[in-house]
């Protein structure tokens, strides 16, 4: 090669190798000498993280109906400075938005370069808006909280708050395990094109023990309960007594999760883990219980019912004032007489009767998996308020407060055999390939196998002779009515009862047991009982249930199978 071309094929080459190393020093420099400045200035201008929000899951009932969604609504925003009529946009919007122009227009003008328009606005509007094409304004997605049956288990489902928290019910107890974990990801390129990618833990799906049909029907009958007895709320129960798993829980009126901030906050409470009251005669089947177990009594025993009976110096009469003169202790339940459950009480003297009021789980929580469960009231002996005429009020179920799901679990125990299981709404709960199933969680036993089923055969003599208002064709009712006052400020409301009844079926293999409470009905005062209020209403559900359930009918031969068992 001539000398001339050596020399201008060594320029090129000393030009390449200057402009590569500019480039490395470049290159050092950005990496090692201003990647902080780079960062602080990225993180100036864009915040630097973000952080990724999962998707909540999903709450199924016990077939796989949909109760509670994670979906998107849409959030208005703008930027003012690229507005460049205001006052024209704000009208064009509040037309689509439906609200008034003049605020929206602050909203429009200045020089911020971000501003929230509507933090919430359905699909339907977002389309609307987004096909106006206005400059400065732009639609963002927005995870929202759906729930596709709207007011139904509304009071057991409870609400999620526009942060994504879970309020209330099953959305506030499993709020962990609904919620996920979010992620902490940067917003800009690392060196050489690599993005972050993390990704948040979605929520894991809650599925329940709840149906929704039975759900569903539970309600409608309860509905129908209270315009026909001009009652002004109420609630149902519906739990299977073998696993204290429950298969509908109604309380109407209902709310609208879906738009949990225009509700009164009242009808946000469970009233059936949230809100005492007095039972009344329902009770009069624990205390029975609890002599029988503690062999103070059998159902043939008997005593002098002379209409009234004297304990800690309080009179107790019947509710019809009646006097039956020597009765047995079915016919005490069958009757359910006042003077009779106070006489047994008294039988078994204050530290047996409260020792089984106590196993009972009265005062104590139950442990159902919902949000703000409340624990009644029960005084006992040595308490600064308890008096001996408590022990004779307390029988027959004043003077003592619970919750309806705590009476019904009490209850449930006898229809089990004797054990106390904790009530729950969960089934399992699926977070990817795991899977959490829920046993069974044994409370204790009050009473025997024996006295439950002495105890049964009793509840079933009881419906048999005194109740065909709770009759279910095929199948042997064992149940219990109550009917109670209502204390307000220290007195019994005049004329206002609260009316109950629980029933399990069939008597000697229970399958599903059943809660109705009515309260203040408003009919005619004579017959604002638990016979002709929650009784009928019990059995227009169960003759449903059973069908639904696959319950086969015992023939009504179950009650010679308890009687043998005596």
């Amino acid at each position: 090669m001539p000398a001339a071309g050596r020399r201008r094929l060594l320029f090129v080459l000393g030009a390449l190798l200057l402009a590569w190393s500019g480039i490395v020093a470049r290159l050092v420099n950005l990496q090692a000498v201003r990647d902080q400045e780079i960062r602080e200035q990225h993180e100036i201008a864009y915040g630097g993280e973000e952080q990724l929000a999962p998707i909540r899951g999903p709450i199924v009932d016990r077939n796989g109906a949909v109760l509670a969604v994670t979906g998107y609504d849409y959030r208005v925003a703008a930027t003012p400075g690229q507005i460049q009529n205001p006052r024209e946009v704000s009208a064009i919007l509040s037309s689509v938005l439906v609200t008034r122009t003049y605020s929206l227009l602050p909203k429009l003008e200045g020089p911020d370069l971000y501003s929230v328009v509507a933090p919430r606005v359905s699909s339907e509007t977002a389309r609307a808006i987004q096909e106006l094409d206005l400059p400065g304004i732009w639609i963002e997605p927005v995870l929202r909280r759906h729930y596709p049956q709207d007011t139904l288990l509304s009071h057991v489902l409870g609400w999620v708050d526009l942060d994504m928290k879970g309020n209330s019910g099953l959305e506030g107890y499993y709020d962990r395990e609904l919620r996920g974990a979010p992620v902490t990801v940067r917003q800009f390129p690392l060196l050489f094109g690599q993005w972050d990618a993390a990704r948040p833990h979605h929520g894991a799906t809650l599925v329940l023990t709840v149906d929704r049909t039975i759900q569903y029907l539970s309600e409608q009958v309860l509905a129908d309960a209270l315009d026909r007895y001009d009652a002004p709320s109420g609630s149902i129960i519906v739990m299977d007594p073998r696993s204290s798993g429950i298969l509908a829980m109604a309380s109407l009126p209902a709310f609208d999760p879906n738009k949990f901030y225009e509700e009164d906050a009242r009808l946000l409470v469970n009233p059936c883990v949230s809100q005492w009251f007095e039972p009344g005669s329902v009770h009069k089947v624990l205390t029975m219980a609890a002599a029988v177990d503690g062999r103070v009594v059998t159902p043939a025993t008997t005593y002098e019912d002379a209409g009234v009976v004297e304990v800690g110096g309080v009179s107790i009469s019947n509710w019809d004032g009646s006097a039956f003169g020597t009765t047995d202790m079915v016919t005490l339940l069958a009757k359910s007489l006042n003077v009779g459950a106070a006489t047994v009480a008294r039988r078994m003297g204050r530290g047996t009767f409260y020792k089984y009021m106590e196993a009972f789980g009265l005062g104590e929580y139950t442990g159902v998996d919902l949000e703000a469960e409340t624990v009644g009231r029960i005084r006992r002996p040595g308490d600064d308020l308890w008096t001996e005429a408590d022990l004779g009020t307390n029988a027959f179920g004043q003077g003592l407060a619970v919750t309806p799901l705590q009476e019904l679990v009490a209850i449930a125990s006898i229809a089990n055999g004797g054990v106390m299981l904790q009530p729950h709404l969960a089934l399992e709960v699926r977070d990817g390939d795991q899977v959490r199933k829920f046993e069974p969680v044994i409370l204790g036993r009050p009473i025997s196998e024996e006295t439950a089923e002495t105890v049964s055969w009793m509840m079933a003599q009881a419906v048999a002779r005194e109740l065909p208002q709770a009759a279910v064709p095929g199948y042997t009712v064992a149940g219990k009515t109550g009917t109670a006052q209502i204390a307000e400020g220290g007195v019994y409301h005049p004329s206002d009862v609260i009316v109950t009844f629980v029933g399990f079926l069939p008597a000697d293999e229970p399958q599903v047991i059943v809660m109705v409470k009515i309260d203040r009905p408003q009919i005619a005062t004579h017959l604002r009982w638990g016979s002709t209020i929650s009784a009928p209403t019990f059995a227009e559900l169960a003759r449903r249930l059973v069908v639904l359930l696959d319950i086969p009918p015992d023939n009504e031969r179950a009650l010679d199978r308890l009687a043998r068992a005596q």
